[in-house]
């Protein structure tokens, strides 16, 4: 796992999956990041405080968590897009040109109104 607080990069481990409860597919086939809201605790053997932000390598079978204090871990996993991304303002594209359409469409109303 990639470890970040206060923009500073930490170390890596490996493992994954969850201990909270069954998953629809192999962990190692998702991308899995968390934030620790409140508290701390133990993840996969590294320690994680408040408002670290964990990136979890695609590899493993399990993310265990162990915690000695009430806490708050915001857990995420997702099946990759595998998909080029290109983002501006509030739009999100796969490529400057679907950037740019999207900029024009906005622009010429077709997005809707609100009164």
């Amino acid at each position: 796992m990639t470890r970040k607080s206060d923009n500073a990069q930490a170390s890596k481990a490996s493992g994954l999956a969850s201990s909270i409860g069954p998953l629809c597919t192999t962990i190692s086939a998702l991308t899995s990041k968390s934030v620790m809201v409140l508290g701390s605790a133990e993840i996969n053997g590294q320690a994680v405080e408040a408002l670290d932000f964990v990136l979890f390598k695609n590899e493993g079978e399990k993310i265990e968590v162990t915690a000695d204090e009430n806490s708050v871990l915001f857990l995420m996993s997702g099946v990759p897009i595998d998909e080029p991304i290109a983002q501006y303002g509030p739009f999100v594209m796969n490529t400057q040109g679907e950037l740019q359409e999207a900029f024009e469409e906005f622009a010429a109303g077709k997005f809707g109104y609100l009164d």
